[in-house]
């Protein structure tokens, strides 16, 4: 890949040191936040991550370097193979693309890689530790059997969604599950042992809570303070899951000679883990909180000694006042005992973005904020989606502020069920004209395109004219068109798996639909996006105009893409036990006849079409972005008339084209499976056009190109024919893809796109072969590398980087320092508690 710099350093300097604080904190939370999106890729990415951040963290990259090529014999090339290949992991966060989910290796042999680890200092000075990593990690990261090429669910891919042994089956088993309890996935993974589901949510709060509470109170009757360091070294081992703090108080133990109470507890004895490591929780005396057994050592009786009331709250799983908000672990006691609902899912990771969010609450401007981000903390403490959700209401009342946070498990396209989101957020300031962006695994800081945002705000205000427009009654239009915030920005960080263009959220359906939603728009993604030289498949005239037009063209396509598209369209479901429509008026227009579908109670727009939801949703967006840049009236807001305005739309219909063949690389043969949403939607929409008039698109394979002898494709598009033609193909497209959304019509939403995904020699292109050909032409990714921030005498410093795979490497270790946490440690033991569910 080629490292792009994204460099907002002057509009940074510009902010107070107020604002840059608030930026510093939410910008940590979102690095450690963004550890998640490991643990959500693949069973070995936290395991490379920690492997290559121990190595280059004590010896420099030149000693790395040289070492590389004196012990392991690399050459220059290999060098430069395994910093791309360091690279292209940290920037999607996993061994798998972001965009295309398919699973990359490093380009040198296995067994020089093994040298080169095993000569490290980073080894020597921690052999056994290394070698239990390097041991579990080797073969994983250079597999490439079939099941390991893509994530999906097994057998054909691997997913962390989901321990090894649940099947898409399963995966429908638990969705029916959630459905009946009424409870969202966005922040859980699922967990089968035999024919239980344990659906595991991310918080910090797990289930040893009861047991914390017992500890506790038992900490008021300790005899001394030795007693008293001993029990809060329990407390914070079962907190944090740090094995040295059950180790500190192991040693308390030990000094406390000749006790009264005589107290020990904890994973004691490895006698049944057939590695001989992992140890049971044990003890003499044995009580049940939450599904755990737990046991005291005692010489007298201890637990006589505790409060009554607090144990009878404790085996309830809650008192009345939970300030731990786990009463919605609750539901699974009385439904089905097949399944149980607990949390604790990356906690150590959580508590860390928990620190830094609460430093930046300490700079809110007004109690909305502060109220938002106490809403954030608490989900992120208890696992609560509730809380996430009342955070999102808070953030949406925030009209138009100095800095504007977002952060949370937002988008699903990973999880191969569509349900499952990875850790992300999003942090915006309006300060002197500009506006910072914070997101996790969409995590950005940002500043603010004032021009380009005065476009994106009268687009807003004149949307309640453009939604008629399109082609669809407006009995499945929204009752009221809820006006967002719409921002254009200049990314200053972002981490995660990738970055978009574009953004609208919330996800929540019931928010976006009754509350409200707001968009971005990242202008310094878009242009560094498109500095690439002639694009593929073009002729010289269309690649001439597509240079000139295409960061035009799509910014009017994003535009309308998030607020029109994303930001359209109706849900018929029942509300309060009541229908949000006439049933008795309101007509399917496919058919001619009264509705008879509808969402259902406890059913979403994600639970209903879950695995196809994310493309199926993204294709009726750039649909709209396509309708709609037709209008004239769109295209002078943002500047353009006669001939320009022409050309621009000439310019978003032939880039469609041309990304959906492009889109051709994401499409894994081996398994007969799309690897992205957005790829997957425009090759639906390339379809939609080629199938409406051969005299529309053309699309031609050059056996031997004119300029370099090789095979290439040549696409056109009949200008004359869009405004006609091609408008009414994508007007009747959308018109099915709006009533199938707007009723939960997932048979027949299914049934279109799944025929129109299809890729094939055997229809009406010969579309495998063009995907050789996109192969053989495809150029290398950009993968971004950003500045990072730190406190320099209370003052917050920002630092560039060169746009150099090994500045992009030390930018990683640099926006992930904090001397408090142990961060390989935590990932380690994290990896090491599931392992048994992927290994």
């Amino acid at each position: 890949p080629k490292v792009v710099q994204l460099d907002a350093e002057i509009a940074f300097n510009g902010l107070t040191d107020e604002e840059k604080l608030y930026a510093h904190y939410l910008s940590k939370s979102c690095w450690f936040g963004s550890i998640v999106c490991l643990f959500q890729t693949s069973p070995e990415s936290p395991l490379i991550f920690t492997l290559f951040r121990r190595l280059f963290a004590e010896q420099s990259v030149e000693e790395l370097k040289a070492l590389s090529q004196s012990v392991a014999q690399f050459d220059d090339n290999e060098w430069r193979a395994l910093l791309v290949y360091l690279s292209a992991f940290l920037s999607n966060m996993g061994n798998y693309r972001s965009f295309g989910d398919s699973k990359f290796i490093p380009d040198l042999s296995a067994n020089k890689m093994d040298a080169f680890v095993r000569n490290s200092a980073a080894f020597r000075n921690n052999q056994k530790e290394l070698e239990f990593i390097w041991t579990n990690v080797k073969q994983r990261m250079f597999s490439l059997e079939k099941n390991e090429l893509s994530l999906a669910f097994a057998p054909e891919g691997t997913t962390t969604y989901f321990s090894k042994n649940c099947t898409k089956e399963d995966s429908e088993i638990v969705k029916n599950f959630m459905q009946t309890i009424n409870m969202d996935s966005y922040n859980c993974r699922v967990f089968k042992d035999n024919d239980k589901y344990e659906i595991r949510f991310a918080s910090i709060s797990c289930r040893l809570l009861g047991l914390l509470s017992l500890i506790e109170a038992g900490c008021q009757f300790a005899r001394n303070e030795t007693e008293s360091q001993m029990l809060d070294q329990y407390i914070r081992h079962f907190q944090s899951g740090d094995l040295r703090r059950h180790k500190d108080g192991s040693r308390f133990w030990i000094r406390d000679k000749k006790p009264i109470v005589e107290t020990y507890i904890g994973f004691i004895e490895n006698y049944r883990d057939p590695a001989g490591m992992r140890a049971e929780f044990e003890g003499i005396l044995e009580a049940r909180v939450f599904d755990h057994n737990f046991h005291v050592f005692l010489s007298l009786g201890f637990v006589s000694i505790v409060n009554k009331e607090l144990s009878k709250k404790v085996r309830k799983g809650s008192s009345s006042e939970d300030p731990e908000d786990s009463d919605y672990l609750r539901p699974t006691a009385a439904t089905d005992p097949k399944f149980v609902l607990t949390r604790g899912d990356y906690s150590p990771l959580l508590k860390i973005a928990n620190k830094y969010l609460l430093k930046a609450k300490e700079f809110a401007r007004n109690e909305t904020e502060s109220q938002m981000l106490d809403q954030y903390i608490r989900h992120f403490q208890s696992g609560d989606l509730r809380r996430h959700k009342d955070g999102s209401r808070f953030w949406i009342r925030d009209k138009k502020p100095i800095v504007e946070t977002y952060i949370g498990f937002i988008e699903n396209y990973r999880d191969p069920a569509g349900m499952r989101a990875e850790f992300e957020g999003i942090l915006e300031s309006r300060v002197f004209d500009h506006n910072f962006h914070i997101f996790l695994s969409l995590g950005f800081v940002s500043i603010v395109n004032k021009e380009l945002s005065k476009k994106f705000e009268s687009l807003v205000s004149n949307a309640p004219s453009f939604l008629p427009l399109l082609p669809w009654p407006k009995e499945f239009e929204k009752d009221r068109f809820l006006q967002p915030d719409f921002t254009s920005l200049d990314v200053l960080t972002f981490t995660g798996s990738g970055i978009p263009a574009g953004i609208n959220i919330p996800n929540y359906s019931e928010i976006r639909q009754n509350e409200g939603f707001k968009n971005v728009s990242l202008g310094n993604v878009i242009t560094a996006a498109f500095s690439d030289p002639k694009p593929n498949f073009l002729s010289a005239d269309d690649a001439k105009l597509t240079e000139k037009y295409i960061i035009d063209s799509f910014e009017v396509q994003v535009g309308l893409h998030e607020l029109l598209g994303h930001g359209s369209g109706k849900q018929l479901q029942i509300e309060d036990g009541k229908p949000n429509f006439d049933a008795e008026k309101t007509i399917n227009p496919l058919t001619g006849d009264k509705v008879d579908k509808w969402y259902k109670k406890g059913e979403s727009y994600d639970s209903v079409f879950a695995s196809l939801g994310s493309a199926y949703e993204e294709c009726r967006a750039e649909s709209v972005g396509l309708y709609l840049s037709l209008e004239s009236e769109v295209l002078k807001i943002f500047g353009f008339s006669g001939a320009d305005a022409d050309h621009v739309v000439y310019v978003n219909w032939l880039s469609m084209v041309q990304k959906g063949i492009l889109s051709l690389a994401m499409y894994n043969t081996t398994v007969g499976k799309w690897g992205q949403a957005h790829s997957r939607a425009r090759y639906v929409i390339t379809r939609v056009l080629l199938e409406a008039s051969p005299d529309l698109v053309s699309i031609e394979l050059v056996e031997k190109s004119p300029e370099d002898g090789n095979r290439d494709l040549s696409i056109r598009l009949n200008r004359e024919l869009i405004a006609s033609v091609g408008k009414k193909a994508i007007g009747d497209f959308l018109l099915k893809l709006q009533v199938y959304k707007s009723l939960g019509d997932i048979e027949s939403a299914e049934r279109m796109f799944d025929a129109y995904s299809r890729v094939s020699n055997d229809l009406e292109h010969p579309f495998l072969t063009y995907r050789e050909v996109v192969l053989e032409r495809k150029k290398p990714r950009k993968v971004y590398i950003q500045s990072s921030t730190d406190l320099s005498e209370g003052k917050v410093v920002a630092k560039k980087y060169a746009s150099t795979h090994e500045a992009l490497v030390q930018s990683f270790a640099d926006h992930l320092r904090d001397n408090e946490f142990d961060l390989n440690a935590i990932v380690l033991d994290l990896w090491r508690k599931d392992f048994k569910h992927f290994y």
